[in-house]
């Protein structure tokens, strides 16, 4: 291999500043075209992007963040005017929505997981008879193809262990074109 298309840096006690500046080396080397981040915060993506363009090294162009209908303070407005003055990409991942039906059938639900309260207004039960009702899938193919709708999304990384991951990834990409702006609502709702 040659070098690798991207770089994502993951959120450590390394300095900004020190990150930006070997990504910059690691980019004039030509061992990587672009650098990202993965699970930093909008305050570190921002400050590393000032810092970038101060010190005249290239920027991150894309970061990696856990997101899903549970979890999605990461395409807020804030986000949003990130993705759109300094063509930052947002690359996310749904392993963790496929522990969604089995921790909840197991009343085991953690914290770290995603960061929501499930027994306010039987969200879950809701959500559980809306997939059934309105696509005939289940809760955790609901989540991912609300998730890959949203349109600051430019890449996707979908769990593909086995072939039910399979399964489940394509059931997932036909419920994604059955959603439009109303069925949004009805989900967020």
């Amino acid at each position: 291999m040659e070098y690798i298309d991207i770089i994502l840096y993951p959120n450590n006690n390394i300095s900004i500043d020190d990150i930006c500046k070997t990504m910059n080396i690691f980019i004039q080397e030509g061992l990587t075209k672009f650098w990202g981040n993965s699970e930093w915060s909008l305050e570190q993506i921002k400050e590393a992007i000032k810092l970038c363009k101060k010190q005249n090294l290239i920027p991150p162009t894309v970061g990696l963040f856990k997101y899903n209908l549970f979890n999605f303070e990461i395409l807020n407005s804030d986000f949003s005017d990130l993705i759109k003055n300094n063509k930052y990409g947002i690359i996310v991942y749904l392993s963790d929505s496929y522990l969604i039906e089995n921790e909840l059938d197991n009343n085991n639900m953690k914290e770290s997981i995603i960061d929501f309260d499930f027994n306010k207004n039987n969200v879950i039960e809701k959500l559980k008879i809306y997939a059934k009702n309105n696509f005939n899938c289940n809760i955790n193919q609901l989540i991912n193809s609300y998730t890959i709708k949203n349109g600051n999304i430019n890449a996707c990384l979908l769990k593909n262990s086995n072939i039910d991951d399979f399964d489940n990834n394509i059931k997932v990409l036909e419920i994604y074109k059955k959603i439009d702006d109303n069925k949004i609502i009805e989900i967020e709702n």
